[in-house]
């Protein structure tokens, strides 16, 4: 992989048909459209201010709702489901992955399965299933660096309080400090700075690292 927007396994040739994952489907002929979407975005945030990011957030769900009525990252995290390349742990409601174009080792994505736009939009059933699936990724983080350590964890829900909010993705973004656990080779550093990019480690070698310890 030539780094988070290069050719990798997200761009792999695959046969005509359809990802599918618990009866969604994503058409095959959307895949280059959403990682293409994925890509501008991911460089337009990694280049943005902190206070920009919902802004962008905003705008990309917002476009790919328009040209494809579906939401962006409901699309995405069915995509990685389906290939279980970057996923760390999943349960019926909730995934928890490393993104493609993750900023920082170990940077982690907690989407869920269902299009929501809001916390308050959760049903009982899936404010239980998020509780599993946070103690079981806060769990893995302190046995892959060796002791509990604290940690950046933002929810993106839908801005506003407008009630059409279709395009938007509930997602959380969950960052702990980049302290290279011993079992991975390479420079240790410091805590890492959520507008800094450290990409030492390929996503699938840090969602690799994630999912042995969580599980």
């Amino acid at each position: 992989m030539s780094g988070p927007m290069g050719e990798g396994s997200w761009s792999r040739n695959r046969p005509a048909g359809e990802l599918q994952r618990d009866g969604d489907a994503v058409p095959e002929m959307s895949v280059n459209t959403l990682r293409r979407m994925i890509d501008v975005w991911a460089l337009e945030t990694a280049s943005a201010q902190l206070d920009d990011k919902t802004e962008i957030e905003d705008r990309f769900q917002r476009r790919y709702f328009r040209t494809h009525g579906a939401s962006v990252l409901h699309a995405y995290a069915i995509m990685e489901l389906s290939r279980q390349e970057r996923v760390i742990a999943a349960n019926d409601t909730w995934v928890a992955l490393v993104p493609f174009w993750a900023n920082s080792p170990f940077e982690t994505m907690v989407l869920p399965r269902r299009r929501v736009s809001r916390l308050n939009g959760l049903t009982e059933t899936e404010r239980d299933g998020l509780v599993d699936l946070l103690i079981r990724l806060k769990m893995g983080y302190d046995t892959l660096f060796g002791g509990s350590l604290p940690y950046v964890f933002e929810w993106h829900g839908a801005p506003g309080r407008s009630a059409r909010a279709r395009h938007w993705q509930l997602h959380a973004h969950f960052r702990p400090p980049y302290l290279r656990p011993s079992s991975v080779h390479g420079q240790s550093s410091g805590f890492s700075k959520l507008e800094d990019a450290d990409r030492s480690l390929t996503p699938e070698a840090a969602a690799a690292c994630l999912k042995e310890a969580v599980a």
